[in-house]
């Protein structure tokens, strides 16, 4: 269908950028012309600007230029495991949420049936932001001592 296409084109390019790095002397240029840029100005102070205008302004001026810097380093990987990247665990399991509503909106009983909610395992649970205990899991995947929820009852074997 072309929603499954449009979703494993998205997937592609996200992937795509995720395994794509930086080229390493892309990052030294730009650490080594903010290093030339803080080293060189005092070199070009003019005294009969003020204090204003030769302390606060290049002071302001190399904050901004080593904030980017360090903004940059941190978001070169958006997806990884760090406290400042992307949760994406949420938003998935939100998008389960959503599709399993959908499908008991349409009906179709059937395919419900083919879905439970699985205790999530335990590093899945601490990788995320929030605290993520189940996800969507198909019934034939599921191994016969996995615990497994519907509607929040265990599920009989």
């Amino acid at each position: 269908s072309i929603v499954t296409t449009e979703i494993m084109l998205t997937y592609d390019l996200v992937t795509q950028s995720m395994s794509t790095p930086l080229p390493l002397p892309y990052v030294n240029l730009v650490k080594i012309i903010v290093t030339v840029y803080l080293i060189s100005f005092p070199f070009f102070v003019d005294f009969r600007l003020g204090w204003y205008a030769n302390t606060v302004v290049p002071s302001l001026v190399a904050l901004a230029l080593l904030g980017i810097d360090a903004i940059a380093s941190e978001l070169e990987d958006p997806f990884g495991d760090d406290a400042n990247d992307l949760d994406l665990l949420e938003p998935i399991q939100q998008l389960e949420k959503e599709a399993l509503h959908l499908l008991r909106f349409t009906g179709d009983m059937k395919a419900v049936a083919m879905f439970v909610w699985a205790d999530a395992p335990q590093f899945v649970a601490k990788q995320s932001a929030k605290p993520l205990r189940r996800f969507l899991a198909a019934r034939s995947e599921l191994s016969d001592d996995s615990k497994c929820m519907v509607r929040g009852e265990p599920v009989p074997s």
